[in-house]
């Protein structure tokens, strides 16, 4: 298994709703393999919260928000925003995610995120955010979290050591993954 690989495994494990083995392989990759990754440190960020390790948390969000802002990009500005959000810095959260729409306007959680801050700001439009977010889905549903999840930890199926063959195995039998397993082949 190489370095990105434990990157990808702890996404897998956190879309998974994993968070102590999401926890995990974030903090393998951060410390061996990529200190600069702000995905990394905003996957962190929520597996530290799940913990209550609220301060950590706040830290490792704090490092995601800084390197989201290097990325100028639309989902670097996206995840800046949740990022601000988790240190509680609305307003800055706000503009983030507004310039992620301008950049991408057809990414229906850039529309979602946008209404869940302008609802905490307590502006006037926020009903008309949930309503583009609504629309977009039901036009273009997304894939069950836990499923798409599921699919990334299989796609690397091959890389997979002893112990987290053990984990697939002791994970796949929990309700949540039972109707994940009609397109996928373990």
């Amino acid at each position: 298994m190489d370095c990105s690989d434990y990157y990808k495994i702890a996404e897998a494990f956190i879309c998974m709703m994993e968070y102590d083995l999401a926890y995990v392989y974030y903090k393998k990759y951060i410390d061996l393999c990529n200190k600069e990754n702000a995905g990394a440190w905003h996957g962190l960020g929520i597996t530290l919260q799940h913990r209550k390790m609220f301060q950590d948390s706040k830290e490792a969000y704090k490092k995601a928000l800084e390197l989201h802002l290097k990325e100028n990009s639309p989902s670097g500005y996206l995840w800046g925003a949740w990022s601000a959000i988790n240190i509680n810095d609305y307003n800055l959260a706000y503009e983030l995610v507004k310039k992620s729409i301008e950049m991408d306007p057809d990414y229906s959680y850039s529309w979602k995120t946008l209404y869940i801050i302008a609802r905490k700001l307590n502006l006037d439009n926020y009903e008309k955010y949930r309503e583009k977010y609504e629309s977009m889905i039901k036009e273009k549903p997304y894939e069950k979290r836990e499923c798409e999840g599921l699919k990334m930890l299989l796609d690397l199926k091959n890389k997979w050591d002893e112990e987290l063959r053990k984990i697939f195995e002791n994970l796949i039998t929990k309700e949540k993954y039972q109707d994940c397993g009609k397109n996928l082949i373990f």
